[in-house]
């Protein structure tokens, strides 16, 4: 089973209204191939990784009669030429986000959530905008979780 699909069967469970497709992503993300970057010293060919340029929402709208469906989608996009490209799933979630004007981004992850040290009992509860930058830009946040913020920002 592909992770599109067991991610849509768990959200199913909880709230019955989830819909996914691996094909409407890469139909619905579109992409240009990542440049190679410099990275300590030397140079990475990003190979079939795509950065998300546009959103085309057809394809992801909820259906009729079901205004509160949750698009669960593959983090797969496409380029002009309809090749199919890797894409971080954060940027594809907040992009989507972003373009729907979704009542609610939500971004699975391996952690507690943003928190000011790994010595903290939680993560923190609620941040504003210029929490989040100021947290980002002083190296709070970073790695995965720096990705999570920055789309949710982009998403607002």
């Amino acid at each position: 089973m592909r992770a599109e699909q067991f991610a849509r069967l768990r959200i199913e469970d909880r709230f019955d209204e989830a819909f996914g497709f691996a094909e409407g992503s890469v139909r619905a993300v579109r992409c240009r191939l990542r440049p190679p970057t410099v990275e300590d010293g030397g140079s990475v060919d990003w190979g079939r990784v795509g950065d998300v340029v546009r959103i085309d929402p057809e394809p992801i709208i909820a259906q009729p009669g079901r205004p509160w469906s949750v698009p669960v989608l593959a983090s797969l996009g496409s380029l002009d030429d309809g090749s199919p490209v890797n894409v971080n799933a954060d940027a594809v979630a907040g992009r989507v986000a972003s373009e729907l004007d979704a009542a609610k981004l939500v971004l699975l992850t391996g952690v507690p959530g943003v928190m000011e040290s790994m010595e903290d009992a939680g993560p923190i509860s609620e941040l504003t905008a210029a929490e989040a930058r100021a947290l980002v830009t002083s190296g709070v946040v970073s790695g995965g979780m720096r990705a999570k913020v920055e789309e949710a920002l982009r998403a607002l």
